[in-house]
């Protein structure tokens, strides 16, 4: 135990993601002005995206309405941090969940008919607060109009309960906002027939990021950006956010090689001249994705070098010329927070034909967050 006890951290493998709360909250403050002013669940699912949930609510804790998550547990994690402002439970809550969303005063969106009369029943000597999310064009969660009229009678016993009325965009990120406006209407309908039920909900959000580029909806009380807050966006115009996150590692090990050494699984790369082999501490266990295997750069002193072989799931390799000194003790840049790299996000998405999102989500906890104001 004494061994255990003095066990000093192995830096080496340290994966660093550098996150800077000041861009976070900039990008936040552009969306509510995007708004016209107006208050903001500020979306931070799946770990805000990667960039660690719990530290970026109690950074704008004092300037986000509130947070939108999508399970339960997410909507625990921030209220046992001791965060207060209101939560809501984007993905729904299931009946045994909701004595625990009443205790910690949660706001759960309601995404089904299912048990419907249960919830009625529960509302009878319990408190909660509803959202109820609407179906305009989605296809995935929420009320069709049909559901909402065979459901009246529910509905209206459950009224003084259900404290916000929202739905989602499906092709917000597109240029045209064609099929925008025709969600919009359809939601104007079902809100009207609702008003018919006496059901009159105080919130209306449905904007998420992408949809705010296409500029405010006067409906609407509140919104519901996630990506924009970390600098993220489908409309690569939008050049107003700021990307906020930096990801680094260390190198682990400089070999050099031959002309025809094979690397990484597979042998997807024979060296074509004697050259370096670096390898780097990190890998897709990390959340450094395999498709980034012979097709992206890193950075070293500011210096480009491909990553050559496959990405394994603990260890990444890169090619150097022969002539070049490596210092082993200077960090790797993997992303970058500098939108005009070939590190940034949006550049490595394109090249690994994924979303920016996708990368930053796949960071793993094992990674450590450092934030920066």
């Amino acid at each position: 135990m004494g061994l255990i006890s003095n066990f000093q951290h192995d830096r080496s493998r340290d994966i660093i993601a550098c996150i800077d709360l000041g861009k976070i909250k900039h990008n936040l403050s552009v969306l509510k002005e995007q708004s016209g002013g107006k208050p903001v669940w500020a979306v931070l699912k799946a770990n805000a995206y990667g960039h660690g949930a719990v530290e970026i609510a109690q950074s704008i804790k004092d300037r986000a309405y509130g947070f939108a998550v999508s399970t339960l547990d997410e909507a625990l994690e921030l209220r046992t941090a001791g965060l207060d402002n209101d939560i809501l439970v984007l993905g729904g809550v299931k009946p045994e969940g909701w004595p625990i969303a009443s205790l910690l005063n949660l706001s759960i969106a309601l995404v089904s008919p299912d048990n419907l009369s249960e919830l009625v029943l529960f509302l009878k000597n319990n408190q909660l607060k509803i959202h109820l999310k609407i179906d305009t064009g989605m296809g995935r969660l929420g009320f069709l109009k049909s559901d909402v009229s065979l459901h009246q009678e529910s509905l209206k016993l459950m009224k003084n309960s259900i404290v916000g009325l929202m739905s989602h965009f499906s092709s917000a990120d597109e240029p045209s906002r064609s099929f925008m406006d025709q969600q919009i209407s359809a939601f104007h309908g079902i809100r009207a027939t609702l008003r018919d039920f006496d059901i009159q909900p105080s919130q209306i959000h449905f904007s998420n990021t992408d949809a705010l580029q296409h500029g405010a909806i006067d409906s609407e009380t509140h919104t519901r950006p996630g990506l924009g807050l970390f600098g993220l966006s489908n409309h690569p115009q939008n050049i107003s956010l700021n990307p906020c996150l930096d990801l680094i590692c260390n190198i682990l090990r400089v070999k050099s090689v031959p002309e025809g050494t094979a690397v990484g699984y597979g042998r997807t790369y024979i060296t074509p001249s004697p050259m370096q082999i670096v390898t780097l501490a990190c890998g897709y266990a990390d959340g450094y994705l395999r498709a980034f295997g012979n097709h992206v750069s890193v950075s070293i002193e500011g210096n480009l070098y491909p990553v050559v072989g496959r990405v394994s799931m603990d260890f990444t390799t890169i090619a150097v010329p022969i002539n070049v000194s490596v210092d082993i003790t200077k960090p790797v840049y993997l992303i970058s927070s500098d939108p005009n790299s070939p590190l940034s996000l949006r550049s490595l998405s394109h090249l690994a034909h994924v979303l920016p999102y996708e990368i930053t989500c796949g960071l793993q906890r094992r990674i450590t967050r450092v934030y920066k104001d």
